[in-house]
């Protein structure tokens, strides 16, 4: 007898860094795997138009970050179906949209940083249909554990949420494979590759930077002691600097392993400033540092989570020029180097970060089919 094949109906938002992460990769991934035998299909819609036939055989409705005044509508009609035809319905989301920053009556720790050009975009009306949403929903799916928990806690959403990490494909950044140095780094190689959301050049705000990293690069271009190299364009509080500094323009996600493989940095810095957002932020760049065999140095909060937890270099939110310096001269020993990669290399096969690995596999099939 035939088992019956389980379909996954896939609505996507957007082909952004976002929507690739959590859902072409891992949705493609599922297909190559499961596809082909009659156990699990993703199938992609781009509009809000079912047919009986897929309603009648879909195991669940999975939502990336749907938040349209349409989507709600739809997901509203969908709701009234499923006691007919027992699917589940899975929202996704990994950024913090709830809150109002400085401009909106709030404070610089709530909300979208207004920093970020994008924080006009999220409308009082579409903070309250999310929630909407997520209300209607069996399951919403986050990235991180902050994520989740100010959801339920601060958003009262009673929906149950479940971390599901970000990943990134073995097959574009290929096996952790590492060859130890035998000798220590003399000007290290610094990359950055922050989108300029995490600053702002029109209105000339420092945002993420707003610390002593930017100094510290400033003064390390200019002691020559670093290689400093920027993906994303040049941020304007680097202009004094530039002639003296690599920079790339921004670069899609689906060429971002290529170009960094090319540059061959050592330590990949990630400033940030404490708020809502950041603390709400995911640990990608971490996971990406790893595949490329960088050291990962990002900023560590005070009595809240970062990103940055579980890098090797951890930078406090009030750390010096001179802190940031040491650290990172600590680790051009070549026995500090090795070990730090070997560490963080353990770090992402614990917690199973290739969106290949068997433990993502499981993690996303449980949340899809249970």
């Amino acid at each position: 007898m035939t088992k019956k094949k389980i379909i996954i109906v896939n609505f996507m938002s957007d082909f952004s860094g976002h929507g690739t992460i959590r859902n072409q990769w891992p949705f493609s991934t599922l297909n190559s795997i499961y596809g082909s035998s009659n156990e699990l299909l993703s199938i992609n819609f781009y509009n809000f138009e079912i047919s009986r036939n897929i309603l009648q055989n879909a195991k669940a409705f999975y939502f990336q970050r749907q938040m349209s005044p349409e989507s709600l509508k739809f997901i509203r009609y969908l709701k009234t179906l499923q006691p007919q035809y027992g699917f589940k319905m899975i929202w996704d989301i990994d950024d913090m949209l709830w809150g109002n920053n400085e401009l909106q009556g709030g404070t610089k720790y709530k909300g979208l940083p207004s920093y970020n050009s994008s924080w006009r975009n999220i409308t009082t009306d579409i903070k309250e249909d999310t929630i909407s949403i997520m209300n209607l929903m069996d399951e919403v799916s986050v990235s991180t554990e902050f994520l989740g928990k100010f959801i339920n806690s601060n958003l009262k959403v009673k929906t149950k949420t479940t971390v599901i990490p970000n990943t990134v494909l073995e097959s574009y950044w290929g096996p952790l494979e590492f060859k130890p140095l035998e000798s220590n780094i003399k000007v290290p190689t610094v990359l950055y590759t922050g989108s300029p959301s995490h600053y702002n050049n029109k209105d000339m705000l420092l945002g993420d930077w707003d610390n002593k990293w930017k100094d510290w690069v400033i003064q390390s271009v200019k002691n020559k002691s670093i290689n400093f190299v920027v993906i994303g364009g040049l941020p304007w509080f680097f202009e004094s600097i530039k002639d003296q500094i690599e920079i790339h323009d921004w670069v899609r996600i689906f060429k971002l392993h290529l170009l960094i493989k090319k540059i061959k940095p050592d330590f990949c810095i990630n400033p940030l400033v404490p708020n809502d957002f950041n603390y709400a932020k995911s640990d990608l760049k971490l996971v990406e540092s790893t595949a490329a065999n960088m050291i990962c140095a990002g900023t560590v909060f005070n009595n809240k989570p970062s990103p940055f937890d579980d890098c090797v270099i951890k930078i406090k939110q009030d750390a010096t020029v001179k802190d940031i310096d040491n650290k990172i001269k600590e680790y051009c020993n070549f026995n500090k180097f090795n070990s730090g990669i070997n560490k963080q290399q353990r770090w992402f096969k614990l917690n199973s970060r290739f969106t290949e690995d068997k433990g993502n596999i499981k993690r996303l099939v449980r949340l899809l089919t249970k």
